[in-house]
């Protein structure tokens, strides 16, 4: 009880007092925090659980949102925010099409920048096949993260390099330990002479699904 009071004390401070509502558990799922840095606007409410019940919408549909409010919450410990089930596919659709055009795009992007895109999209990846299943442009995305990884491997050589560009004090989720499972296999295959574009794939497949 005393937890549930003093989250509800904190979210009338944060101005949410009056978006509380109340749904059964099966209305809504939940997607990780680390998903809504895809976007800026979203075309469906955003929900933070503050009892099995109790929720409070904290990102309106259709009003731009700022990564520091994600971030504020992440630092909160908040991993989760929840979204209606029928909105739940089409964010996940939509954050892996956003992905599919950035790693498509001729755009220079700096080699932090790409891991943190390939954390993202193995993390829209494992939700989306543990809701859902495979789609095409899941394997499309799968093949993206692995072809991009090719580019950072060559320029780094070594493993404790790639590492050194990991996000630093992100979260260490299961998503992060498949990008650095993809890059550790990257330099083992180069090791041991193996490094043909069909090992790559096999083994980079493996990692992302790890």
């Amino acid at each position: 009880v005393t937890a549930v009071n003093k989250a509800l004390a904190w979210v009338k401070s944060e101005d949410f007092g009056s978006s509380i509502e109340e749904f059964e558990e099966d209305e809504l799922l939940p997607m990780k925090i680390r998903g809504f840095y895809l976007f800026e606007t979203l075309a469906y409410d955003v929900y933070l659980e503050l009892t099995q019940t109790k929720y409070t919408k904290i990102i309106s549909a259709n009003k731009k949102y700022s990564h520091s409010t994600i971030h504020s919450y992440a630092r909160k410990n908040i991993k989760v925010l929840y979204l209606r089930k029928n909105d739940y596919l089409k964010f996940l659709e939509e954050g892996i099409e956003n992905l599919l055009k950035i790693f498509e795009s001729k755009k220079k992007l700096k080699q932090e920048e790409v891991i943190e895109n390939q954390i993202k999209a193995t993390l829209l990846i494992h939700q989306y096949v543990k809701t859902v299943g495979v789609s095409e442009n899941v394997v499309k995305l799968c093949d993206r993260v692995i072809l991009c990884s090719r580019d950072i491997v060559l320029e780094n050589k070594k493993y404790r390099n790639v590492l050194s560009l990991f996000p630093k004090g992100g979260p260490f989720d299961i998503a992060t330990q498949s990008i650095m499972t993809l890059y550790l296999s990257h330099f083992i295959l180069q090791s041991l002479g193996w490094a043909s574009e069909t090992s790559k794939k096999k083994l980079g497949l493996a990692s992302l699904l790890y």
